[in-house]
């Protein structure tokens, strides 16, 4: 699209490229984009369909707006979980972190003092937030000398990965840990701003899978290598399989990993095959469906 269009323009637009409007009609389409997304994000999961060229355009193989709006709506509940899992994974590494602290016998104060020492930045993210923030009052009447439990409330996820690789290079967690956590903090960002995770679950280039979790998939016995290598190269389906790996080995709380279970069970195993008709002939959804659902499997299992 050259300029910005209304919902009807749209339509018509779509329905040049092949787009049907069966399951649901162009009124419905045209109501949709005006009252529940907009074009740009629901055309985004047309890259997960087959298409040819005529005359210079794309033409979609047996596609309706329906099937969009389905993994449109999909996709939202998929990120509200993912969102939830991340958060629950970033509240397990600070509880492990203060425990690890613990043990080692710190007193607080100097493991975070050697940090900021390092990380400038990150007293000046910290600082940057004090006065926007429910932490407003922990970050002033601490900010001459952060003790431990106080920065980890009020660092964003992105500084607690940096805390935690310096714990990492000063020998306190396992250095495996580190690609794993950046990925999960690069999904939960992705969920929290509302980013399409399901627009290509495809083949992307520079997707690379941390050693733990290639061997986490590996041990599934009725995924090839080759299956393996080809869906983990979507970083939809490469970033989540990672946050249940992730979500395995950090989390020990048993009400979160039961719940997180059933809410997973709800959503892949009821919601997502309510209309699995509309994508009986689009492979790429339904091997991406089977593959996550077999590292479901696994992770429902885990104890």
């Amino acid at each position: 699209m050259q300029k910005l269009e209304t919902p009807e323009n749209l339509v018509v637009f779509m329905k040049d490229q092949n787009i049907k409007f069966e399951n649901i009609s162009e009124k419905e389409a045209i109501d949709f984009l005006n009252n529940n997304t907009y074009y740009k994000k629901i055309s985004s999961y047309k890259n997960n369909f087959d298409y040819y060229i005529k005359d210079g355009k794309k033409m979609y193989r047996d596609l309706d707006f329906g099937y969009l709006t389905e993994l449109s709506t999909l996709d939202m509940e998929f990120r509200f979980l993912v969102l939830q899992m991340c958060l629950n994974v970033e509240h397990a590494l600070k509880v492990r972190i203060m425990n690890k602290c613990l043990k080692e016998g710190e007193n607080g104060f100097e493991i975070v003092s050697s940090f900021l020492h390092e990380n400038p930045c990150v007293r000046e993210h910290i600082m940057g937030n004090a006065y926007n923030s429910y932490c407003t009052d922990l970050i002033l009447t601490h900010q001459e000398k952060f003790p431990i439990w106080v920065i980890l409330e009020v660092m964003s996820f992105g500084d607690l990965c940096r805390f935690h690789k310096f714990l990492v290079n000063n020998k306190y967690f396992t250095q495996k840990e580190v690609k794993i956590l950046l990925l999960v903090r690069d999904l939960r960002n992705a969920a929290a701003h509302s980013h399409c995770l399901f627009s290509k679950l495809i083949k992307e280039n520079g997707v690379e899978t941390p050693g733990s979790v290639q061997q986490y998939v590996a041990k599934i016995a009725d995924i090839t290598p080759t299956q393996r290598r080809r869906q983990m190269s979507s970083r939809c389906i490469n970033d989540f399989v990672t946050l249940l790996y992730a979500f395995e080995y950090f989390v020990d709380s048993i009400g979160i990993i039961n719940h997180t279970k059933k809410e997973l069970q709800s959503l892949f195993y009821e919601r997502m095959v309510r209309n699995e008709q509309y994508f009986a002939t689009c492979i790429t959804v339904k091997n991406a469906y089977k593959f996550i659902k077999k590292v479901l499997d696994k992770f429902l299992k885990s104890e």
